[in-house]
């Protein structure tokens, strides 16, 4: 048995898997956009090169947006960045009522939800991990300061999320509001 699919087919694809025909979705079933790797065979002369270039073509614009994301400005960034680093030196220094004013009034019901008594308590308890020492505190926020200057901001004027090593996992969410940065989620 042999698979017959013209070049014109293949083409075509991209817009027929995303224009719907009687309310059902026609051309590339899922599993086959989603696949790793697709063999093209047959024997010398066939055409073998243009159909895998085709197929390449097609199945790159069966993929998501790939888009960059969005930067934000510079100057968002340097806000939101100062932020960051209030917070941070708001724990160590233990003003931990100015590092809950620095968190959105939706990530200080989070910490409530997750079973902690008030924000204070919770930034307490972050503050007794870090280490007794100040000048091991200082190099603590040093060192996250330079990750934070040095992690990858993506996202818009008012609202950004820092990716980058020395962060948490998912990143550090930052939402702008009322002209003011605030953290997303504590840490």
């Amino acid at each position: 048995m042999s698979l017959v699919v013209s070049l014109k087919t293949l083409v075509n694809m991209q817009s027929m898997a995303t224009t719907p025909s009687d309310g059902r979705p026609v051309g590339w079933p899922s599993r086959l956009a989603k696949a790793r790797l697709h063999f093209v065979t047959g024997k010398g002369g066939t055409g073998k090169s243009t159909v895998a270039a085709a197929l390449a073509l097609t199945l790159a614009g069966c993929g998501t947006d790939s888009a960059p994301p969005a930067r934000p400005s510079a100057a968002a960034t340097a806000a939101a960045t100062s932020t960051v680093v209030a917070y941070v030196r708001a724990i160590t220094a233990g003003t931990v009522a100015d590092a809950c004013a620095l968190l959105t009034d939706a990530a200080r019901a989070q910490i409530r939800r997750e079973g902690h008594r008030s924000c204070t308590a919770y930034i307490q308890v972050i503050r007794r991990s870090l280490p007794r020492s100040q000048a091991l505190r200082a190099v603590s926020v040093r060192d996250f300061t330079r990750s934070i200057a040095a992690a990858q901001a993506i996202g818009t004027d008012t609202q950004l999320r820092f990716i980058g090593d020395g962060l948490p996992e998912q990143g550090l969410p930052m939402v702008r509001v009322h002209g003011r940065w605030q953290l997303a989620a504590a840490f």
